[in-house]
């Protein structure tokens, strides 16, 4: 079906989206912002936070974004509170085994919403964003009474996620999502995600067709060289507890235990929590901010930090941080603690700029040959990446992938 302009509609439905500021908001916002120029109408349907809109429908040109307001729950609303972990991580865990009954509050709103809308206006297809998976659940009924087509975009995968593979209860309730899981993905036409290893897990599970549709970086402006002291590198964003901090800390203690002075790991948007107990003389830790300055700072930095996730000791596949696109777009280059040997290996190698740490020691190593190197010319040379490879990682391209997709899927 045909809209104005000849264009294809298309309802987004995501629990995040701008001015919220996490990760999550900034892919949906992509698809947003970039699928007009590929034929496509989005429509979002997204959580209303705290924002001082005057009409919680917001439009730009003949896109959408509603803004529904939805009911936070007694975990939604306390879980942050709370500073015992003990007691934080029992709460995620029955969180988790009552998600069905929680959300039903919160399905309802969005569904109610959704429906009202849909009464009054025609869709071509509907691309659901998880997680939450919440989504899937609403996507799934929907085409049920109005037979649109759907597709299940999997920023991270569900059942088959490796993070929380550590113990029985964690078992069972990957048993337990993945009938879920099947249950609400079984009507959807097919899947995006944002790896090869996530694509083939998640095939192999709900048994339908997967497309990989990366995040990709933003276009910014054009990069500082950065002149002065001391030598610094940058991890921007939230520290998570499957990335191993103590490896960074041995570095730490490796560079004072030679006297290494003029060298600093500058954190923008980390916990502080998870980082007071590494040698304050060698960390800063600055707040979050918004994207924008976020890049100014990854612009002003001499290296980039990327840190691997982990479940236990075995380095996890398939799961980029958005981050990384960033990093890339930059052309600095990147220490990465761990290479997770897929994908984060591969963009890296690919553009130049990965600098693989299997130990303290070796990270050491590079720390030192980049500080000779600010010292003897007072900046650290950009890395030439080729303007292909670039484009390719763009947030614009991979909305051109999922506009592909979609149109086949219409087809």
């Amino acid at each position: 079906m045909k809209h104005e302009n000849n264009q294809i509609r298309v309802l987004i439905l995501g629990e995040y989206f701008p001015p919220n500021p996490n990760t999550a908001a900034s892919r949906l916002h992509s698809f947003f912002r970039f699928l007009p120029e590929y034929g496509i109408t989005p429509v979002v349907f997204c959580r209303k936070e705290s924002i001082k809109f005057k009409s919680p429908i917001q439009q730009t040109g003949n896109s959408e974004v509603h803004y529904v307001q939805v009911t936070p729950d007694f975990y939604e609303r306390n879980i942050p509170r709370l500073k015992n972990k003990i007691l934080k991580n029992i709460l995620v865990a029955i969180s988790l085994v009552f998600e069905n009954s929680r959300f039903k509050r919160k399905h309802d709103q969005y569904k109610t919403a959704i429906t009202k809308y849909l009464l009054n206006h025609s869709v071509d297809l509907i691309l659901a964003s998880g997680t939450p998976f919440l989504m899937f659940s609403v996507a799934s009924e929907i085409n049920q009474e109005f037979k649109i087509p759907w597709i299940a975009d999997y920023r991270d995968d569900w059942s088959t996620n490796r993070v929380f593979n550590t113990n029985r209860l964690a078992l069972w309730l990957r048993w337990f999502d993945s009938r879920r899981e099947k249950k609400f993905t079984k009507n959807a036409s097919c899947f995006t995600t944002v790896s090869n290893i996530l694509r083939q897990r998640i095939e192999k599970s709900i048994g339908k067709k997967g497309y990989l549709v990366e995040n990709g970086f933003w276009e910014y402006p054009e990069i500082q060289i950065v002149s002065g002291k001391p030598l610094s590198m940058l991890y921007a964003g939230s520290i998570y507890n499957s990335q191993d901090l103590n490896f960074l800390n041995q570095t730490i203690q490796l560079l004072k235990a030679q006297n290494i002075r003029q060298v600093e790991f500058i954190f923008r948007g980390s916990q502080p929590d998870l980082l007071v107990h590494m040698d304050q003389t060698y960390v800063k830790i600055l707040p979050r901010v918004t994207r924008e300055k976020a890049w100014a700072f990854i612009s002003n930095a001499d290296i980039l930090l990327y840190i691997s996730f982990k479940s236990g000791n075995e380095i996890l596949k398939g799961v980029p941080a958005s981050k990384l696109y960033d990093y890339i777009s930059s052309r600095k280059p990147i220490l990465v603690q761990e290479s997770d040997q897929d994908i984060v290996e591969e963009k890296l190698s690919q553009s130049g700029q990965g600098l693989f740490c299997e130990s303290p020691e070796k990270m050491v190593e590079y720390i030192l040959s980049y500080k000779r190197q600010k010292e003897t010319q007072g900046y650290i040379t950009p890395i030439d990446i080729p303007a292909t490879f670039l484009a390719q990682n763009s947030r614009k391209y991979q909305a051109y992938l999922l506009s592909e997709v979609i149109k086949k899927h219409l087809q």
